[in-house]
């Protein structure tokens, strides 16, 4: 039986992945997807290459996230008082051009409230305790120089990492398919 972290880890990288709304395939569907609605500086937050990896980067508004991924609306929002309106999210995706390096990496930003108190309510919905780690996930706290950053690493069924950095109201989280570990993605942010 899949548990509920796998299968929110696993609805998360399709997120970063295809990007909001990549399953549409009519042409006039596609400009929307792409339209810059996240400010500027929150698409800066992530870097245009890491090692042979050029990062298409897309801005998407609260108001898609919650359409195309619905616990971000019902769960994470309402947890903080907060609407889908006050959330914006950049997300970057690439790999390299023999296919052995690949990556993703997603920033949020909710308005008006710091990353470091919506982390624990994020990790609540993956259901990943800090305190109390599943059996095989392993958690390493990380001071960088412009913020902190959690590596999470899960073991099994299968073996996948996370990380995640927050700096003032943004939550980046990193994750690496091939050809990188977390540590590597969080040492590549800007």
């Amino acid at each position: 039986q899949m548990t509920r972290a796998l299968a929110t880890a696993l609805a998360l990288v399709l997120l970063i992945a295809g990007g909001v709304g990549a399953q549409s395939t009519s042409p006039e569907a596609a400009p929307q997807a792409a339209a810059p609605y996240a400010p500027d500086d929150l698409a800066k937050t992530l870097p245009e290459q890491v090692g042979s990896v050029t990062l298409a980067i897309e801005s998407v508004a609260g108001t898609e996230l919650v359409v195309e991924y619905p616990w971000i609306g019902e769960e994470l929002l309402p947890a903080l008082g907060k609407e889908p309106r006050d959330i914006s999210a950049a997300m970057g995706r690439g790999s390299s051009a023999g296919g052995d390096e690949s990556l993703a990496m997603i920033a949020f930003r909710i308005d008006g409230v710091p990353a470091e108190d919506w982390l624990d309510p994020f990790l609540a919905i993956m259901e990943i305790d800090l305190d109390k780690p599943l059996p095989d996930t392993y958690i390493e706290w990380l001071e960088l120089d412009d913020g902190r950053a959690l590596v999470v690493t899960f073991d099994h069924p299968i073996v996948w990492q996370w990380g995640f950095r927050l700096k003032g109201e943004v939550l980046t989280l990193v994750s690496p398919d091939t050809g990188f570990t977390a540590e590597e993605l969080l040492g590549a942010l800007p």
